[in-house]
């Protein structure tokens, strides 16, 4: 599971599919074993525990060089703290796994809801009329989603997140609603009122009021959920406890050969590989997934909304022609 990003990378399954079985083999042991040199999480770490290793070395040869002067006890202060350690990690990987559980909870909504929405312009819109309200409908829809991912992985308001939306609103609308000035906006609020104008147009044409306010209260969903995502981009787990359990686990580590460098002999070097390995990996795991927009399918998840809404809104003329147009 890789990303272009250098991260570990959540990857959506399909009903039927392969992947189930694969990911529930029970080969998969010894697979995700001698596959320890091509993960991403070895790699990220290379830089970090080899010199943790070249230091357990360097002591091993100085204990034997100089026996006299490492010959200091370590050993229970040394697996109290270990102990410590153990629990900062677990608290900050089950904290970073609620953020990515309340992220893709949230997708989820956004779908939910991007669905609804979908089968209620197919319903209520009218079909053919000059104006086109099921079509710019359909559009905002599709488009909605592709916002929203560039805003929580941070390339909302560039040229690549425009030319995305362009490619799916037409180049007209993508002018109406983006600032002249260039800043960023929040994109995403910008398309809601954009439909919410579609459904006052609605309203002109005869709707019946009942239809307003049923997809207003999507909208409104729609917009909770915008919120809630900006939460967990602006608020990580507080920066004091991060440090410190990397400057606990760092020192622990450092301090590791000096504990067993007695017993285990050059034996210690490849331990403290292993052990650096193991700890830094559940560490970084629980880094990479406190920020999980970074990492969720999100480009998959987009596509299969945007896929969704056409095929639900019936405007064939349109899946042909919604990355054509400019």
């Amino acid at each position: 599971m890789l990303t272009d990003y250098g991260l570990s990378v959540s990857r959506s399954f399909t009903a039927g599919g392969q992947d189930w079985a694969l990911y529930q083999s029970p080969n998969r042991y010894f697979e995700q074993l001698l596959s320890i040199p091509r993960s991403v999480v070895f790699r990220r770490l290379a830089t970090t525990c080899l010199p943790l290793t070249l230091w357990a070395a360097c002591i091993e040869a100085a204990s034997e060089t100089w026996p006299e002067i490492l010959d200091f006890p370590v050993g229970q202060p040394f697996q109290f703290v270990g102990g410590a350690i153990s629990l900062l990690l677990v608290f900050r990987t089950n904290s970073a796994y609620g953020r990515f559980n309340a992220a893709r909870n949230s997708w989820a909504d956004v779908t939910c809801h991007c669905r609804n929405l979908a089968r209620k312009v197919y319903t209520w819109f009218p079909s053919e009329d000059e104006s086109d309200m099921r079509e710019r409908a359909a559009r905002i829809l599709c488009a909605l989603p592709w916002a929203l991912k560039a805003r929580v992985q941070g390339y909302e308001g560039t040229e690549f997140a425009r030319e995305q939306l362009t490619a799916i609103l037409g180049r007209k609308t993508i002018e109406h609603i983006w600032r002249s000035d260039g800043r960023t906006v929040n994109v995403s609020m910008l398309l809601l009122r954009e439909f919410n104008m579609l459904i006052n147009e609605l309203n002109e044409h005869g709707g019946h009021p009942i239809y307003q306010l049923l997809m207003d209260n999507d909208l409104t969903n729609l917009q909770s959920q915008i919120a809630k995502q900006d939460r967990i981009i602006s608020t990580p787990t507080p920066l004091s406890y991060t440090r410190h359990t990397s400057r606990s686990l760092m020192v622990w580590l450092i301090l590791l050969p000096f504990s067993y460098s007695q017993t285990l002999g050059w034996e210690v070097v490849p331990t403290v590989f292993l052990i650096s390995y193991i700890l830094l990996g559940i560490d970084d795991i629980g880094i990479q997934i406190e920020y999980p927009f970074t990492i969720l399918p999100l480009k998959e998840i987009c596509e299969e909304i945007e896929g969704e809404i056409l095929q639900e809104v019936d405007l064939k003329s349109m899946v042909n022609g919604v990355r054509q147009e400019s």
